[in-house]
């Protein structure tokens, strides 16, 4: 397979992440921000799958590409039904706006501090594909995390949790393991689900 394909996304983490693990099934993956555009899209369904559609399809309509698409939520051991985070890793505090990198990195350390530093937890990733006439096919993936406080001095820009997310197998965070160990990660948790979901479902 040789394919060319949209990330429907302007976070320059994803991209680099995604790009890495399709690169090994000769698909290149480009982000929106080569086009200098940042679509607003309105994520109003009730599960990452269907957010993950929604962007997936705004963003193959303005660009008449081929776009994948992803969305997560959060899940965290410990934690009521009405406190998860959800959809809404990113929609905390009063009026629940939209917060920076910084504000939500603190908001989960303390969560993770509350429950004596280490919870376990889940990533629920919606994936989907979209083409200029509309959807072609979306699916979800699972993938298990830890968190531990304190968090890494260190950050990364578009992806805050990856300072106090730990790696299962060397217990060290996530920011803090090399480009080759977390790429290695990325492939582990989701890489293989992710090749499948686009060889069934492109050309």
């Amino acid at each position: 397979m040789h394919t060319e394909l949209v990330l429907g996304t302007c976070n320059p983490a994803k991209v680099r992440y995604l790009r890495g693990i399709l690169a090994q099934v000769g698909v290149s993956l480009r982000g929106a921000q080569e086009w200098d555009l940042a679509l607003d899209v309105a994520e109003t369904g009730g599960t990452a799958q269907e957010n993950a559609r929604l962007k997936a399809v705004a963003f193959a309509e303005r660009l008449g590409r081929t776009v994948l698409s992803m969305d997560n939520a959060l899940y965290l051991g410990g934690l009521p039904a009405n406190e998860q985070p959800g959809l809404h890793v990113r929609r905390i505090g009063p009026g629940a706006v939209r917060a920076s990198d910084q504000q939500v990195l603190e908001h989960y350390a303390r969560i993770v501090d509350r429950q004596g530093g280490v919870v376990e937890g889940h990533w629920e990733f919606g994936l989907a594909l979209a083409g200029p006439e509309g959807p072609i096919a979306d699916t979800v993936v699972m993938s298990p995390c830890r968190w531990m406080s304190p968090p890494s001095p260190r950050r990364t820009e578009g992806y805050p949790l990856e300072s106090i997310q730990v790696d299962p197998v060397s217990g060290r965070h996530l920011v803090d393991l090399d480009s080759e160990a977390r790429d290695a990660l990325w492939r582990q948790s989701m890489g293989a689900s992710l090749i499948r979901f686009i060889q069934e479902h492109l050309p």
